[in-house]
């Protein structure tokens, strides 16, 4: 992943890491919600079905992203 690329590189902080790692599932969520609000209340249009699913998308990559970096933070 990038950030373990910065984090080698020391780009970034130990804490700014942690942050960012902290933040993924929430992020996921939130865009999983977003694009389900979209999807009710303004459908029809094509370009709201390309966000729509563009953010469904994402945030499907970000809930198993921030699944693995949970379970791998609780085995450490």
């Amino acid at each position: 992943m990038l950030i373990n690329y910065f984090k080698r590189s020391e780009c970034i902080s130990e804490t700014t890491n942690h942050n960012i790692k902290r933040l993924v599932l929430p992020l996921g969520l939130l865009t999983f919600a977003t694009s389900l609000l979209l999807k009710h209340f303004a459908a029809g249009s094509p370009v709201i079905d390309f966000t729509s699913g563009f953010l469904m998308g994402l945030s499907i990559v970000l809930n198993v992203a921030g699944t693995i970096i949970t379970c791998r933070m609780k085995k450490a």
